[in-house]
């Protein structure tokens, strides 16, 4: 399986039917705020998924009414809109990837999120 890129988008429903016809991935698994949300935050998520199921696409979209800001809007705000939040990485080491990924970044290669 290959590791995931994960889209923040505004609204779901809007958004996953289009990006299913367009890839030609099928819905593989849903999460709603009731299942990954705290008292303080949530989101609502749709991954999908190629034929074969080695390449998924999580896409979510916060949820609004508690307390904090969910992290989905947060960057959407950030961001003007909707993007890619975060590429999931397969390394045989992680350390050292950490590590030539900070050096790259004083290079202006990489540049890690506080």
């Amino acid at each position: 399986m290959l590791p995931p890129v994960v889209g923040n988008v505004p609204a779901l429903r809007d958004v996953w039917p289009y990006i299913a016809r367009m890839t030609g991935f099928h819905p593989f698994a849903e999460f709603v705020a009731e299942d990954v949300g705290t008292v303080d935050s949530g989101l609502n998520s749709i991954v999908l998924a190629s034929n074969c199921e080695t390449v998924l696409l999580p896409l979510n979209e916060p949820t609004y009414g508690t307390r904090r800001k969910s992290q989905i809007q947060t960057y959407l705000e950030q961001h003007g809109g909707p993007g890619v939040q975060h590429i999931a990485l397969l390394t045989p080491d992680i350390f050292a990837t950490v590590r030539a990924m900070r050096a790259r970044a004083a290079r202006g290669g990489f540049d890690f999120m506080a």
